[in-house]
């Protein structure tokens, strides 16, 4: 990755929203249930090690952890670990370790864990070989039998997202959202907040792929969110349990088809060593 990049990466995460995001808006919080949903399927029984690498302040660790899973959280963004420690310290829920790290040179040994979670290293590596060398590293580490949750950014996410704000027409953000959709690099060279930051989106044939390509067999690619992100309705669908329970329903009956998988904000990766 250019040094630019990872600057620009860098910064983007600093401003700290990462943090609270994934409680923030409707969206969002689909976003987090339904990745919790697919985790727990995949989860060994505890006190398992899971490495939680791209794993922010610790969203999914903590949950984790508080279930009795020895948990191991990596991020690149060293305010999201120094925000992990925080947390645990007022909550007296407490990690394994808390490391500032890259995705692509882990720093564990072989056959150390019995999950894997990738969950944020793939959004921002442009290269396949930068992804192939993250996703090998998951599988290094993996123990045989282990699984692997890779997530990635959709490959119309930016069309679809911005298409809702009325921002097509936008000068600046028109000529992005072409390039997205035609090379699956997103930039933003003026580091407008509003477009996000340097990105990777995954087309579902090309993330399981890659996650193929790292060695990874049973390979199962699914939406996250589906098209509920666009739901003009999500909110108050999100408010009311019985509605929500509704949606996460058909969520998972609609998240292994190839059809309508290019309408979800997010996709996930799901493989065993």
């Amino acid at each position: 990755m250019k040094k630019e990049n990872s600057d620009k990466i860098s910064n983007y995460y600093a401003q700290g929203g990462e943090a609270e995001r994934l409680f923030a808006t409707a969206d969002n919080i689909v976003e987090r249930l339904r990745t919790e949903a697919i985790i727990r399927r995949n989860l060994p029984k505890p006190p398992a090690v899971i490495y939680d690498i791209g794993g922010g302040a610790g969203i999914y660790a903590f949950p984790l952890a508080k279930q009795g899973y020895k948990v191991h959280l990596i991020d690149l963004t060293s305010l999201h670990i120094e925000q992990a420690k925080k947390q645990a310290q007022e909550t007296g829920v407490h990690l394994e370790e808390y490391v500032v790290g890259d995705a692509r040179q882990i720093s564990a040994p072989d056959a150390c864990a019995d999950m894997v979670l990738l969950l944020g290293p793939l959004y921002h590596l442009q290269e396949k070989n930068d992804r192939i060398k993250a996703l090998r590293q998951a599988y290094r580490i993996l123990k045989p039998g282990g699984f692997v949750c890779a997530a990635a950014i959709s490959r119309y996410a930016s069309f679809l997202y911005y298409g809702s704000q009325s921002l097509l027409q936008d000068p600046y953000m028109g000529p992005l959202i072409e390039k997205d959709i035609s090379t699956g690099r997103h930039n933003n060279p003026q580091s407008d907040p509003r477009f996000f930051t340097t990105a990777y989106y995954h087309l579902p044939h090309e993330l399981e792929q890659e996650t193929k390509e790292a060695g990874f067999s049973n390979v199962n690619v699914m939406s996250i969110e589906g098209p509920s992100w666009l739901f003009s309705s999500l909110q108050e669908t999100v408010a009311h349990q019985k509605s929500l329970d509704a949606l996460l329903h058909f969520l998972e009956l609609i998240e292994s088809d190839r059809n309508i998988m290019p309408a979800t904000s997010h996709l996930m990766a799901v493989g065993k060593k």
